[in-house]
């Protein structure tokens, strides 16, 4: 999950990111439980999921982030995430869609994307430890996360100009 231009250091940098961003006390996490909003998403899609006889590939499953302040509007980065649910024989896949306002592409990209990545596998965790009656076990996972940056940017500074010749040098070799 981590680009190959990146060192130990900056792994580190995004776990505390996800943290900060996702973590129980996160920024996106606190907007997502407003009004219990996480707690229903949750609830639906487990309910999809054991619902045996009637399974149905839920396309409600949203999660929203409202804007912060309507005086001047202030909407943070990330709008949604979408879960869709899938049934493939015995097991269950989480198709997951993040879409974000916007995005820098040269270093706000792989934290938003690793982001989004664990947030999906935390999600997927809450979904399978609120199944109760171990007697419905079920194999749950993700299959896909899709990823839609409605604005795509690049800084310019020195740091962001060093990794893009990083780039450029490994591809060229």
């Amino acid at each position: 999950m981590i680009p190959h231009f990146f060192n130990e250091k900056e792994y580190k940098t995004m776990e505390d990111y996800f943290i900060r961003a996702f973590g129980k006390h996160g920024l996106f996490y606190n907007k997502l439980i407003l009004n219990n909003q996480y707690e229903n998403i949750i609830s639906h899609v487990l309910d999809t999921c054991l619902n045996i006889k009637e399974r149905f590939a839920t396309r409600r499953a949203i999660l929203v982030i409202p804007n912060d302040s309507f005086s001047p509007i202030s909407p943070l980065g990330l709008i949604s995430i979408r879960i869709i649910t899938r049934f493939e024989r015995e097991t269950i896949k989480l198709n997951f869609s993040f879409t974000w306002r916007t995005v820098e592409a040269v270093k706000g990209f792989p934290y938003s994307l690793y982001g989004s990545v664990k947030f999906s596998e935390q999600i997927m965790n809450d979904i399978k430890e609120r199944i109760t009656d171990k007697s419905q076990l079920i194999n749950i996972e993700i299959d896909t996360l899709s990823y839609i940056a409605h604005s795509l940017h690049m800084f310019t500074d020195t740091y962001s100009q060093e990794i893009i010749r990083g780039i450029i040098n490994d591809a060229s070799k």
